[in-house]
């Protein structure tokens, strides 16, 4: 999978926000005599939105990436060590797994959040495009044109307004088509 310049560009400034964050953190509830390092929260944070991204890649283990980088880039562990790959195993069930599950939710309330109004009715909708397609058929070809709307390959279906692939055997079961017959 090709990694988009934007990708490219967000792992760099990840990582960079890694290495200047690495090394020993104490935790302010333990003493100045204490052995109990561990990484700071904008260290574990950066880890776990690179981990997210390379999961999304899809182009490895995110893990197994997360430590060629750390060691390219000279970073090392809370005690100084080589970010091998047993360290950023430990990395990920000591701190990463915790985080992750919380970026998770926050990534999936974020998505049930980011309505926006259709200019036509005022209805809070997630998918604009699709919402004016199948409920404002009649201003579909002017939204179309006014804001360059791109399909990605897919055909709209003059008669519901759904997006599809291929018309192939959508008429037989198209919801208008099947309305108007009875």
């Amino acid at each position: 999978m090709d990694i988009s310049k934007n990708q490219k560009k967000q792992i760099i400034e990840l990582v960079e926000k890694c290495k200047s964050k690495q090394g020993e953190y104490l935790p302010s509830h333990h003493g100045s005599g204490s052995w109990a390092t561990t990484y700071s929260t904008e260290f574990i944070n950066s880890a776990a939105e690179l981990y997210l991204i390379f999961q999304s890649l899809d182009i490895g283990d995110p893990l197994y990436l997360l430590s060629e980088k750390f060691r390219a880039a000279g970073i090392r562990s809370c005690r100084g060590s080589e970010f091998t790959i047993d360290r950023v195993e430990y990395l990920y069930t000591a701190h990463l797994r915790h985080r992750l599950s919380v970026l998770e939710k926050q990534i999936k309330t974020k998505a049930v959040k980011n309505k926006v109004s259709c200019p036509y009715c005022e209805r809070k909708v997630v998918d604009l495009t699709q919402h004016i397609s199948q409920s404002h058929p009649e201003k579909w070809d002017a939204y179309y044109a006014k804001n360059n709307v791109n399909l990605m390959g897919k055909i709209r279906c003059k008669s519901c307004g759904c997006f599809l692939k291929t018309l192939d055997g959508h008429k037989e079961k198209c919801p208008r088509t099947l309305e108007n017959s009875n």
